[in-house]
């Protein structure tokens, strides 16, 4: 059984992980607006989390490619789904962050795969 850092409760692990917890813990509520599908700890310090990036939906893209605006919100709900899950902040508790400054790579944001783009990014604690 996975526990969560920090935390004598258990972690959720893949079987508990169905698309509503997943939605509660990256605050979603509409299923389409969920992008994280799966995490996994790598290390006691770094989890990897998977998202699914959709070429269909029509607020983030434009002229044939992601916006960048589409990785802002996997880091986003990324975030949340590790500060709930992992830290095990209370879903009640408010989550902001002041600031965030990002680089994208424009030839990484091509829908043209022909499917979906699963970016997998992997999170260390400072």
């Amino acid at each position: 059984m996975a526990t969560s850092l920090g935390s004598n409760r258990p972690a959720l692990t893949r079987v508990d992980r169905d698309a509503a917890a997943v939605h509660a813990l990256v605050r979603k509520t509409a299923h389409e607006e969920a992008l994280v599908t799966d995490w996994d700890e790598v290390s006691d310090s770094v989890q990897r989390v998977n998202v699914r990036w959709s070429p269909e939906h029509p607020f983030y893209i434009e002229g044939g490619q992601f916006r960048a605006l589409l990785f802002t919100e996997s880091l986003r709900q990324a975030l949340a789904l590790l500060t709930h899950d992992v830290h095990q902040v209370p879903l009640g508790h408010r989550l902001g962050w002041e600031h965030i400054s990002l680089a994208v790579n424009a030839g990484a944001l091509s829908t043209t795969d022909g499917g979906t783009t699963s970016p997998s990014s992997s999170t260390t604690p400072p």
